[in-house]
């Protein structure tokens, strides 16, 4: 038996486009591209629409989000320096250790984990956006509301 919070929440579209972001991105063929010079992370499509709008849903993650609500991608400020801090299993794999490795601007190759890898991303991102959503008090309702264009 669930509750009214619990039927809330899995009829909330922010909780079904965050549950789903993993899914999302790889229909997308999403590549992760992470500029050295401002510490920003990008997951999203090779090209983002023109009707796309970069919206801000944590203090490090932002989502591009089209007219008709589609995600087109994200991106991390901060990412080495404050979000990969505060995700310290997402700090422990190799895909945090290659982005050094990789030069600013270049796809990052995921290797033979990269499902593995995408996952664990996800969830951090999840995680992230919905700690800073709590300590600011937003209710779904609010989340809800920034996806609408």
């Amino acid at each position: 038996m669930t509750t009214g919070t619990q039927n809330n929440m899995i009829k909330s579209p922010f909780i079904a486009l965050i549950e789903n972001l993993n899914s999302i991105a790889k229909e997308g063929n999403w590549k992760i591209v992470y500029d050295k010079f401002s510490d920003a992370l990008y997951w999203s499509k090779a090209t983002i629409s023109l009707d796309s709008k970069l919206k801000k849903f944590s203090r490090e993650t932002s989502l591009y989000v089209t007219s008709n609500g589609t995600i087109e991608g994200l991106m991390i400020q901060y990412f080495k320096n404050n979000f990969l801090t505060q995700n310290n299993s997402l700090a422990q794999t190799s895909f945090a250790k290659s982005i050094n490795d990789t030069e600013s601007g270049e796809p990052i190759a995921l290797g033979p984990r990269k499902e593995e890898v995408e996952a664990l991303f996800s969830e951090s991102i999840k995680n992230d956006i919905l700690k800073d959503a709590l300590e600011a008090n937003f209710t779904l309702n609010d989340l809800d509301e920034v996806l609408r264009v």
